[in-house]
């Protein structure tokens, strides 16, 4: 049943209950809707004719406007599900009511039966959606809501077919009855499930004031919001639209069909056809809309409006309005309802609870008075048939406004991103799109060069020539090297361009300044920027991203780097799903995170090269870790050209694994083995030297078999000692079955459990590890004597040290102990101020890794997250101490 939902829907297993959940009760309601529409529509027409409705829908419009006032008051105190639960008891009670009232011949029952059909379509219309947009947001709704919207036409379909074998077999009056106890049962349906579905808190409880507007603050927010504006359009023109249709439909029906029974039987069987038909394109409709997007999409409604009426101007007849009701109900259905529940997911928060129930109650009934007024106040001068040429201009204003939307939708995607505040704990855990926090997060493979006598800033660049410049990028001095470099700032030469390339995996300071160099040379440097992005190691493609942002120049192709940095991503998911399936080991647990953290570091490069030409992308991937990360990935969607967006968006998408592999296999040519015997090899061969490392322990625990040794000893000659170390690891396993965890894994391993290095990453562990002095101390040893610089810092592994005042004198007191996972030295080390205490070895033995000042600055600056920890650690030290 999963497969079948996920294969056949998209619908995944966290969506399948709640979205069965509202298929049943939009299956159920419309259902009973349409034996109630169609009872009500044929005894309405046949007793008071066509000439009557214009009255009725403006009746019905100060009706809907004084029972939403008094739910918008009740909404403060219940839930969605719980006021409409009591407005369809409310219904089940008065058309029993009215029930008798027909059966004793009150002529009166039928205007009031229709007053309760045309309410309903507002409040379910209202509440339906909102508890459908509570549970689902804008991502979800795009996939889920035109199944929604087909559990509709279904039930509506099967309804109207129901009708005429329904009369047959007990009458016209009967209908009424089993409208009435059919509601009955779904109002007791819905309280009883909706708490299991929708949790304890399915709503927002909005304070009054937010959902009264006075007319000056409408208007700006019309002004100041485009999917708003859009929004309250597209409840207005098409609800003034269809009385004039309706109108015209009820004449020309009228006049085609003699009998009361006739006209039933019409309305009966056309509905439920065009409504079948509808059920099954909605399945193919869903799709395209998605595909299209949302502003593409919005634009059928409208050119749809505007040919019916103007085929009604030549052709006024059945059949032009037969394909009128079915296309308005079908593009309502399949398009345009799906697409409006997606936009009011993407409102800004500030206004949305407001926006819901104004658009989706004022403005829709104030429309239907308009229409309504405008028949009447026409009807004198112009006959039903000449209503077309009003309608048209009506249609052509709804053409205009959905092109103006269609035109900022991007931007009202960016308010509502800019409106909502961010989580920022998820944030924080994240890579940031900050060009100095990721550069340098992507650089700590370079941290095991890092010495003691580094110095910062900007070098003076008299006595320099441009031949002593160049000469001085290879110098052996890292002072020299960053000198050489500015240079080029002020002084561009096309000579130096491959030169400054070379640095820019150098030590910080220096690679800043050859970006900044690369950056001045503009379109000069534009065709060798763009070749050497593709192949280069990730620090020095971000780098050469650095210079492109830098240099001004929006017109880079940055495609084939886009896509192939996609295709690296895919390949990892296959791995991660591939390994995933397997045993829960050690080493697949360490490559499935470092694969999933390579991805990230991935999708910030690519989000880095998107910004380049589009300055709202870095604001974009950072809404991707916020609670509003549905919205950020359809601006996203809205951003980039399709072909790009079949790739992209996926990666970036809340849907399951599988999923995005499939997606990622459709566009790209990703590799289809899913076995992990057949992906480890290739990711043994990888350019970076932590997924090698990382692969062959893989191989060595997880699979040690004598099909992998030739790709093992390959990897003895490896430049990095890790990987060595591990295929050395993974090649007596295959021989012997048995074999010490590689010493790189094991100070991995180590640091991982640290809380001062949590939220890191496998390759920050890597670079720490390869900085850390590993040390081991007896008891009585002084790691910090007080009165004394502190030139390092101490993270303690084993054992405990004491914290002395006045260590060696007659009023030594210990204040406190630390031991496994404690720091000591922070305070002095940041501060450079003297130690005011002493730190002494109290236990037998104590191991611990030390960092020296240098190396604990660099690696702070590398992970922002390392000093974050340490002020956890220091607070919580506090709080032991009682200050």
């Amino acid at each position: 049943m999963k497969q079948f939902f996920e294969k056949t829907f998209k619908i995944y297993d966290q969506e399948v209950g709640k979205c069965l959940w509202l298929v049943l009760i939009f299956f159920s309601l419309f259902l009973t809707m349409a034996i109630f529409r169609t009872y009500v529509d044929t005894t309405f027409l046949k007793r008071y004719g066509a000439s009557a409705i214009p009255e009725m829908l403006l009746i019905n419009g100060g009706v809907t406007i004084l029972v939403f006032g008094g739910l918008n008051r009740l909404s403060q105190r219940f839930s969605d599900d719980i006021l409409l639960s009591g407005f369809l008891a409310v219904c089940a009670f008065l058309v029993m009511l009215l029930f008798f009232a027909v059966e004793a011949g009150k002529a009166l029952a039928y205007p009031v039966l229709f007053q309760i059909l045309n309410l309903q379509d507002s409040v379910f219309l209202v509440y339906l959606w909102n508890m459908a947009c509570d549970l689902f947001d804008a991502r979800q709704g795009k996939r889920i809501f035109p199944l929604v919207m087909a559990s509709q036409v279904l039930g509506t379909a099967i309804g109207s077919f129901s009708v005429v074998p329904l009369t047959r077999l007990s009458g016209y009056e009967f209908l009424l009855i089993i409208t009435a106890v059919a509601y009955f049962v779904i109002a007791i349906g819905v309280i009883w499930s909706a708490r299991k579905v929708m949790g304890p808190v399915p709503f927002k409880k909005t304070a009054a004031r937010e959902l009264r507007k006075n007319p000056a603050e409408i208007l700006r927010i019309i002004r100041e919001y485009p999917i708003v504006r859009y929004l309250i359009v597209t409840g207005l023109v098409p609800n003034i639209l269809l009385p004039i249709f309706t109108y015209q439909f009820s004449v020309i029906s009228q006049n085609s069909f003699a009998s009361e029974d006739g006209l039933m039987t019409f309305l009966s069987v056309f509905r439920g056809s065009t409504t079948l038909i509808s059920f099954l394109l909605l399945f193919v409709m869903g799709r395209i809309y998605t595909r299209m997007g949302v502003p593409n999409a919005s634009l059928m409604q409208p050119f749809n409006f505007t040919l019916i009426f103007l085929a009604f101007i030549p052709f006024f007849n059945i059949f032009v309005a037969a394909y009128g009701q079915f296309s308005t109900l079908f593009i309502q259905r399949a398009i345009a309802g799906p697409v409006n529940k997606v936009l009011f997911n993407v409102v800004p928060d500030s206004v949305a609870a407001w926006s819901r129930v104004f658009v989706r109650g004022t403005v829709i009934k104030a429309a239907v008075i308009a229409g309504a007024l405008t028949i009447l106040l026409l009807k004198p001068v112009v006959s039903a048939h000449g209503l077309s040429i009003v309608a048209v201009v009506i249609a052509c204003y709804l053409i205009y406004e959905t092109m103006l939307f269609k035109k900022k939708y991007t931007q009202g995607l960016k308010q509502a991103l800019m409106d909502e505040s961010f989580d920022l704990d998820r944030m924080a855990s994240e890579f940031s799109l900050n060009p100095d926090v990721t550069s340098m997060a992507l650089m700590s493979d370079s941290l095991s060069t890092l010495r003691d006598d580094v110095e910062t800033g900007r070098f003076p660049l008299t006595n320099l020539t441009t031949e002593t410049a160049l000469e001085n990028l290879g110098h052996a001095d890292k002072n020299v090297r960053a000198r050489a470099a500015s240079y080029f700032v002020e002084n561009p030469d096309p000579r130096a361009i491959h030169r400054l390339m070379n640095r820019l995996d150098d030590l910080e300071w220096v690679r800043e300044a050859a970006i900044e160099a690369l950056a001045g040379y503009g379109e000069a440097a534009q065709p060798f920027l763009e070749a050497e992005l593709m192949d280069s190691p990730s620090r020095i493609q971000l780098g050469i991203l650095k210079a492109m942002k830098g240099s001004g120049l929006q017109d880079y192709d940055l495609m084939p780097f886009i896509t192939r940095q996609a295709e690296e991503a895919y390949h990892h998911l296959v791995a991660i799903s591939a390994l995933a399936e397997g045993l829960k080991l050690h080493s697949v647990d360490m490559l499935i995170q470092h694969l999933r953290e390579k991805n990230e570091a991935i999708l910030a490069r690519i989000f880095y090269a998107l910004w380049i030409a589009d300055p709202d992308m870095r604001f974009m991937y950072r809404s991707l870790r916020s609670q509003k990360a549905a919205t950020s990935v359809e601006m996203v969607e809205a951003s980039i050209n399709r072909e790009m967006a079949k790739y992209l968006v996926p990666l970036i998408d809340d849907i399951p694994l599988a999923e995005k592999i499939g997606c990622g296999r459709k566009a790209l040519p990703i590799i289809k083995t899913d076995a992990a015997s057949r992906i480890l090899p290739g990711l043994a061969g990888s350019r970076d030297p932590i997924t090698r490392m990382l692969a062959a322990y893989t191989i060595g625990e997880y699979m040690p078999e004598m099909r992998f040794y030739s790709a093992m000893e390959r990897l003895l000659d490896d430049p990095d000692p890790g990987v060595i170390q591990a295929a050395g690891y993974a090649l007596k396993r295959c021989i012997k079955g048995d074999a010490k965890m590689p010493e790189a894994i094991y100070d991995i391993s180590a640091i991982k459990k640290e809380a001062l290095f949590e939220g890191v990453g496998i390759r920050g562990y890597k670079a720490i590890a390869s900085i850390a002095i590993q040390k081991f101390h007896k008891a009585g040893d002084i790691l910090i004597q007080a009165g004394e610089e502190v030139l390092s810092l101490f993270l303690l592994l084993d054992g405990q040290v004491g914290v002395f005042d006045h260590y060696g004198a007659s009023g030594q007191r210990l204040k406190t102990t630390l031991g496994h996972g404690d720091t000591i030295g922070e305070i002095g080390l940041l501060s450079s101020l003297p130690a005011t205490e002493t730190c002494v070895v109290v236990s037998d033995f104590l191991e611990a890794l030390v960092f020296t000042r240098q190396a604990i600055y660099e690696i702070m600056g590398l992970y922002p997250q390392i000093s974050i920890n340490l002020c956890r650690q220091f607070a919580v030290r506090l709080s032991r101490t009682g200050c």
